[in-house]
């Protein structure tokens, strides 16, 4: 059940419509530029078109970041049932929503509603970054209910200006050297002509380079990162810390976080570049800060010897966590464990994933609606795709013990995989 939300002092934030024009002011000249290269026969005068897109794009793009002069809407803020009004009007609901977030930014804290599709997200301005986390709580938003996905800067631009000429400017040449000498060698002279068309297909690589962005997902059990199809996952539990990151690179200086792993290891992720976007990162900062928060917080000292494999095969496996939701493993060896701490179990960022997927798979059948509702939840805070899978699997009606136990082998493969990249002390 999702608590209510309501505040005199937060206000949605509207974008000034002035500000706005202004941005996609180019895209407007390109109209009386093409009627009069059009009347005067002088079609050279087209290529402006070109600079006026360039123009257009950023100048759009600056405003839509940086909210210039936004205007604040008269009426409380309220939240019921998953509703959003503003002045008692209705504004949106949790279905319309994809994900919240809350944004510190230096003329105050805002909360970022993200639309599902394509549409504009919705702003509010809260009294501090409490008020905000406590609106997202109203809509199933916050670290502890649901994760968090951020469109960052490409891994390039955490490199030294060293490194990032090296990886932009090298393929170019080696594309222009390699296609050129292999003309030459077949076709002779003429055939150094190929180096354009390698210069070309160099240049596209760097631009696929420069503008994959990272994806990040945060979660209440850890960060998942995602660029040019690899993933990796970060769990709270091996990180030494999660910090704010800035450094110059090329003349810019660019900000983010620096994941550091308890075995020295350093990855940081370039979420926006200072004076341009700089609430892309300080939301990413935010939200990595929540979900770790909710982490330290999770429940401590539980018994959960009942749920272990025991080299049990993995189907065998699925039917003992079943008989453990059910008690009948209950005895002079093995405690009762009650299907709240079952619950509380999955619901434990701090667990194991594999303690967290087993009680899941114990729990499921026996719980009812709010406790399915409590085991859904927990999935969707999960920033693990292989335990977010077999959470899910759990409540599957169909759900075949060997299905499930292939589900908890991805998992237990994962944690193996994950405790043998550890340091040994």
């Amino acid at each position: 059940m999702l608590q209510p939300f309501e505040s005199n002092t937060a206000r949605q934030v509207r974008r000034n419509r002035l500000w706005l024009a202004a941005g996609l002011a180019p895209f407007a000249l390109m109209i009386p530029l093409v009627a009069s290269a059009v009347a005067t026969g002088n079609y050279a005068m087209l290529a402006g078109l070109f600079h006026l897109t360039i123009l257009g794009f950023v100048t759009t793009m600056l405003v839509l970041a940086r909210h210039p002069h936004s205007q604040l809407a008269k009426g409380a803020v309220a939240v019921n049932d998953g509703v959003v009004t503003v002045g008692g009007a209705r504004l949106t609901s949790r279905e319309e929503l994809r994900q919240g977030v809350v944004v510190p930014r230096s003329d105050g804290v805002w909360v970022k509603l993200d639309r599902k599709g394509r549409k504009m997200p919705y702003f509010f301005r809260v009294r501090d970054v409490a008020e905000g986390r406590a609106m997202l709580r109203s809509l199933g938003f916050d670290a502890t209910q649901s994760t968090a996905e951020f469109r960052c800067l490409s891994p390039l631009f955490t490199k030294s200006l060293l490194i990032q000429l090296a990886l932009s400017l090298g393929p170019l040449f080696v594309g222009m050297a390699l296609a050129g000498g292999l003309g030459t060698t077949l076709l002779g002279p003429k055939g150094a002509a190929l180096a354009a068309p390698g210069g070309l297909i160099g240049m596209v690589f760097l631009f696929v380079l420069l503008l994959s962005p990272t994806r990040v997902r945060v979660g209440a059990d850890g960060i998942v990162t995602r660029w040019l199809g690899r993933s990796r996952f970060y769990r709270y539990g091996d990180l030494e810390s999660v910090e704010p990151w800035e450094a110059n690179r090329g003349g810019k200086r660019y900000m983010g976080i620096a994941i550091r792993g308890k075995d020295g290891s350093v990855r940081r992720i370039a979420a926006a570049q200072k004076g341009w976007n700089e609430g892309a990162a300080k939301q990413l900062e935010e939200r990595v800060a929540e979900a770790i928060e909710a982490h330290r917080a999770g429940v401590k000292g539980a018994d959960v010897s009942a749920l272990g494999r025991a080299g049990r095969a993995y189907p065998d496996w699925v039917a003992h966590l079943r008989s453990v939701g059910e008690g009948a493993t209950a005895g002079l060896r093995n405690a009762f464990v009650p299907l709240d701490a079952l619950l509380r179990l999955v619901e434990d960022p701090t667990q194991p994933a594999l303690v967290r997927a087993s009680a899941a798979v114990a729990a499921a059948p026996k719980v009812g609606a709010d406790g399915r509702d409590r085991i859904r939840i927990a999935a969707s805070t999960t920033a693990s795709p292989k335990l977010r899978f077999a959470i899910e699997q759990s409540l599957a009606d169909q759900a075949e013990d060997v299905a499930l136990g292939e589900a908890l082998a991805e998992v237990e493969a994962e944690e193996r995989s994950t405790f043998s990249r550890r340091p040994t002390a």
